[in-house]
């Protein structure tokens, strides 16, 4: 017997095991179900998640929508339901009609269970009567997931399984990125006016439009404010005369970047007096200068085109985020989207104000989820020497899948990943992927094109590699890992 254990109380690490192997026992006997979640952890913490095929397919649920209605209730006149509320007391998220009943002294499950009202967020109007009832119906979209792969996205020591959906998600509504300011003023900037310089600022760095520009400003932008330029980093852009010929709109602060003035012409030098607010390129950091002080500058490939970086981007923002949808009467900017850097202009308003990814997701999925381990390849332009590869390593419960898990593929020498086994071996028609209509979509990856500052890599929807501008709003196929530790 041992000293140290003389009662041979098992480990805490043991008891989970065997915890784990009885719920495998007890919710498979007799049944014929697919996996759930839960199984799919416990195949993890025993180590024979392996026995798992890759190409597995499970079922989760993501709530989108709740109401409440009282019928021909006597006793109340009305009532409401928290959404988070509701969800958290009902512990699942699937698709359904939830009824409570008053038998004169309490309110009752379906199944007779005595309940309070409070306790699912719910609020009723009126004193209720013997009879009254009320009933919450979910909508909720179903998300086939399908085992990517094993003991990958996660550390050396751990086990896992990767599962990433198999249809894209917002296809046509959430964009990568959303074109930024070309200039942001920290302190503002007073009315008057100002000349900014193009050097190697055309689209892809060429150097047809290089020269000083000139503008007039009739109204102050407050601190944090900035401008955009309607022609500068656009494709096809090479001459003096499109950077002339277009416009610049002046923005307040973020979040809201309010619309101050438009229209604002734009001159090829002049020699009136005017005060410089700096340089601009198209994707060259050697050759951007921003005035201390006064102005900090961008990329003109990202004023007209936004971030290709995978980091700041919407599709991260918004795949991690549990924020609610942000409803009529709630003056919420958003719940899910923040800036991310001092460029950031917003998404548009019916898409800042869904609910996140996150939100509404099924209870048990995101209760055995783990935060996965995943590189991400930097832009030249945001790197401290362009010619020197660099990468950033995220730690989110959700991400982005790269050009190396899918195509195996390394981006710019750095490997993102390895290829996940569910494509190892296959053509481009094994990575089609379709939005909830049924019909092939293009889908973005978490891979930029290094060498310029506005591509993201996509995958058509024939399922070949590609690339497009990070404002595109192809969509996105979540992946996330289960695995073997709990997070803290």
């Amino acid at each position: 017997m041992s000293t140290s254990n003389p009662f041979n109380i098992p480990s805490e690490e043991t008891q989970k095991e065997r915890n784990d192997i009885l719920y495998l026992i007890a919710s498979k006997m007799g049944a014929a179900d697919a996996l759930t979640a839960r199984d799919l952890q416990a195949l993890v913490r025993l180590n024979l998640h392996k026995r798992v095929p890759v190409g597995e397919e499970y079922v989760s649920e993501r709530e989108t929508a709740l109401t409440i209605s009282i019928g021909d209730s006597a006793g109340i006149t009305a009532a409401s339901v928290d959404e988070e509320a509701f969800l958290a007391a009902v512990g699942e998220a699937r698709e359904g009609v939830y009824e409570a009943t008053y038998d004169g002294a309490a309110w009752h499950r379906e199944d007779g269970t005595p309940i309070l009202l409070a306790d699912y967020g719910i609020s009723v109007t009126g004193t209720p009567a013997e009879g009254d009832h009320i009933v919450v119906t979910e909508t909720a979209a179903k998300i086939v997931w399908q085992l990517a792969d094993h003991d990958k996205c996660c550390a050396s020591d751990e086990r896992s399984v990767v599962l990433t959906s198999r249809d894209a998600v917002t296809a046509g509504s959430i964009p990568f990125s959303v074109p930024q300011l070309l200039f942001c003023f920290p302190n503002g900037l007073e009315a008057g006016r100002y000349r900014f310089a193009l050097y190697h600022g055309a689209y892809g760095g060429g150097t047809g439009q290089d020269g000083i520009y000139e503008f007039v400003i009739t109204q102050a932008i407050p601190a944090g404010g900035g401008l955009r330029h309607s022609t500068a980093g656009v494709y096809g852009g090479s001459t003096r005369e499109q950077i002339a010929g277009g416009t610049i709109t002046t923005y307040g602060a973020a979040p809201e970047r309010a619309v101050i003035e438009s229209g604002v012409r734009t001159t090829y030098q002049s020699s009136l007096p005017s005060t410089d607010i700096g340089t601009v390129s198209a994707h060259s950091a050697a050759d951007i200068r921003s005035i201390p002080n006064l102005s900090q500058a961008n990329f003109t490939e990202r004023n007209a085109y936004g971030d290709s970086y995978y980091p700041r981007s919407c599709h991260r923002q918004w795949l991690n985020s549990d924020g609610k949808a942000v409803k009529a009467g709630d003056s919420a900017f958003s719940y899910w989207w923040t800036p991310q850097s001092v460029f950031d202009m917003p998404p548009a308003e019916s898409v800042r104000k869904l609910a996140g990814f996150l939100h509404g997701l099924d209870p048990e999925l995101r209760a055995v989820m783990g935060k996965a381990t995943v590189k991400v390849a930097k832009p030249a332009c945001d790197c401290a020497d362009p010619s020197v590869p660099e990468y950033e390593t995220l730690n989110d419960p959700v991400f982005a899948l790269s050009l190396t898990e899918v195509y195996g593929e390394s981006n710019n020498t750095i490997a993102e990943g390895s290829q996940l086994a569910l494509w190892s071996g296959t053509t481009d028609a094994a990575k089609i992927k379709a939005a909830s209509s049924g019909t092939a979509v293009a889908w973005h990856l978490r891979s930029c094109v290094p060498t310029v500052a506005y591509a993201a890599r996509l995958v058509l929807a024939t399922g070949a590699p590609s690339y497009g501008m990070a404002n595109g709003t192809s969509g996105v196929v979540p992946g996330l890992i289960i695995k073997s530790k709990d997070e803290p």
